[in-house]
């Protein structure tokens, strides 16, 4: 049985580098922190025929509930190619469009008739575009007014 577990463990951490690679963001490849109501744009330059995910890092506290709302509009070189919808409240799904939900080390706690919520959400696939091309995510991510803390927008490489 020890074996078997030492087996295991082994092939998980050459897969990616442990129980965290596989289920976190993976190889953060570039993020920016995001002001809920305020334009953001993030860029990288496509990688031969790497796909990336985009993740939402989350670690707000609010008086009445939350909900992350916006719209992340994608493009290479300028050229629209994509559009998702945010939709986080702490028990939905992040992302109208696709069907899982993954989140990895989230929290919610409430304490004296406030909250707070913190946790890495998983938003979207974004398909391997045209090598060396310059793919940019953009919005507006707005929250429910009284909440406050910190959001990231992170981009990362996945199989």
């Amino acid at each position: 049985m020890l074996l078997l577990a030492c087996v295991i463990g082994g092939a998980v951490a050459a897969m990616g580098g442990g129980l965290a690679g596989l289920m976190g963001p993976g190889e953060e490849v570039v993020s920016t922190p995001i002001t809920p109501g305020q334009p953001f744009t993030l860029s990288y330059v496509q990688d031969g025929d790497q796909k990336y995910k985009a993740w939402l890092e989350v670690d707000v506290s609010y008086t009445s509930g939350y909900d992350l709302s916006g719209n992340v509009l994608l493009s290479e070189n300028n050229q629209p190619f994509g559009q998702y919808t945010v939709a986080e409240d702490g028990d939905g799904s992040p992302v109208q469009e696709r069907s899982s939900v993954t989140r990895f080390n989230w929290t919610s706690t409430s304490v004296n008739g406030s909250g707070s919520a913190s946790g890495t959400v998983s938003l979207f696939p974004i398909p391997a575009r045209t090598a060396s091309g310059t793919v940019t995510l953009s919005g507006t991510i707005h929250a429910t007014p009284g909440t406050t803390g910190t959001l990231r927008l992170i981009v990362a490489k996945r199989d």
